[in-house]
């Protein structure tokens, strides 16, 4: 019974650092995302903030 409790716990925990993971990749994303369509704009990112794992990100861009 304990092992079937731990194999239980494991896929758990492997599914919500897949989740993390794929998550943090959409975050980066809308991150390079922003600073491109800045650029493209013809506008100058005067501010740029990323934290751990691209959860909290800012971009400022004035033209």
């Amino acid at each position: 019974m304990k092992k079937k409790s731990l194999k239980y716990i494991l896929a758990g925990a492997a599914v919500l650092f897949i989740i993390f993971l794929a998550v943090g990749g959409y975050n980066y994303s809308s991150y390079m995302s922003a600073k491109i369509d800045c650029l493209q704009n013809e506008g100058t990112i005067t501010e740029e903030n990323i934290d751990f794992f691209a959860f909290n990100w800012t971009v400022n861009c004035e033209r």
